[in-house]
């Protein structure tokens, strides 16, 4: 029998206390359950299973998120049983399970920096309800609200390993990019809301958080991975 790895329809919340560290290389758990939600947490047994099959979550120096996922979604093991089980995030309803335990795991091991974090969830997720007022039916709509607090510690993870410094011409860079982004506001489809929907977009697009180069170029990499397709 396999076992299933979440309820189905669960809403991940990425507030995971800090795991214990029984070694150096594997963040096992000693606890007897390891919560992920109000609504699910894993038992012991399974979490450890997870930092045993999956040592791409919690890499470091991490991997991109996208790239930690391709490398491995599928692992079995024998329970205390004797009986095989699985753990499979590839499944569409899990898939998010796996980003949530990244954004947990590198959340832990990145520098405290809880303004920058803030700043660049805001734009991450205003960039999905600017996406979501394009057309009735956004390609990043569940699509990545899931993976974007793994989007946000690894964009804080390179945050705080960028050592160069904004060069001259920044003020024509953004405006460059809400340019771009304006443009995107001529795809809204025709409805008896688009006056609604223009004015929606225009409060996301201006309270992007942009005051360096690395704001914009995150920004820009989380439309490439997860814009309009």
């Amino acid at each position: 029998m396999k076992y299933s790895l979440l309820l189905p329809g669960v809403l991940l919340i990425f507030s995971c206390q800090p795991q214990e560290q029984t070694t150096e290389k594997k963040p096992y758990t000693q606890q007897d359950t390891v919560r992920i939600s109000p609504y699910y947490c894993y038992d012991r047994e399974i979490f450890n299973h997870i930092v045993d099959g999956f040592p791409n979550l919690y890499q470091y120096p991490p991997l991109h998120p996208d790239s930690a996922f391709a490398i491995k979604s599928y692992t079995e093991y024998f329970d205390k049983t004797g009986e095989k089980q699985c753990i499979d995030f590839g499944v569409t309803a899990h898939s998010d399970d796996f980003y949530a335990l990244y954004a947990d795991f590198l959340r832990q091991k990145n520098k405290t920096d809880e303004a920058k974090r803030r700043q660049l969830q805001g734009n991450f997720e205003a960039l999905v309800q600017i996406y979501r007022l394009i057309t009735f039916r956004s390609q990043m709509q569940g699509y990545i609200e899931g993976k974007t607090p793994a989007m946000v510690q690894y964009s804080l993870y390179l945050w705080h390993q960028r050592k160069t410094t904004d060069s001259k011409g920044f003020e024509q860079r953004k405006e460059a990019y809400l340019n771009h982004l304006n443009e995107l506001k001529n795809d809204i489809v025709d409805t008896d809301f688009r006056d609604f929907r223009e004015k929606a977009f225009n409060r996301y697009m201006y309270g992007l958080y942009l005051e360096t180069d690395f704001d914009i170029e995150q920004c820009k990499a989380f439309e490439k991975l997860y814009g309009k397709r």
